[in-house]
């Protein structure tokens, strides 16, 4: 019983550890996009063509 609890509070850690990475990683798309007036729409569309270079239809 001992070792399901550690087991449950050690990813209950984990999981915390990586919702306060995932919420930095976003305050710092956040200020980049706004530092290079850009909108999450314009990133987002960049994303796509960068992993499409042969280029995207409207569908």
């Amino acid at each position: 019983m001992i070792v399901m609890i550690e087991l449950i509070e050690r990813f209950e850690s984990f999981t915390t550890s990586v919702t306060k990475a995932y919420k930095c990683i976003q305050k710092i798309k956040l200020a980049e996009t706004e530092r290079m007036g850009l909108k999450a729409n314009h990133v987002m569309y960049m994303h796509y063509l960068g992993k499409n270079p042969e280029g995207l239809t409207a569908k």
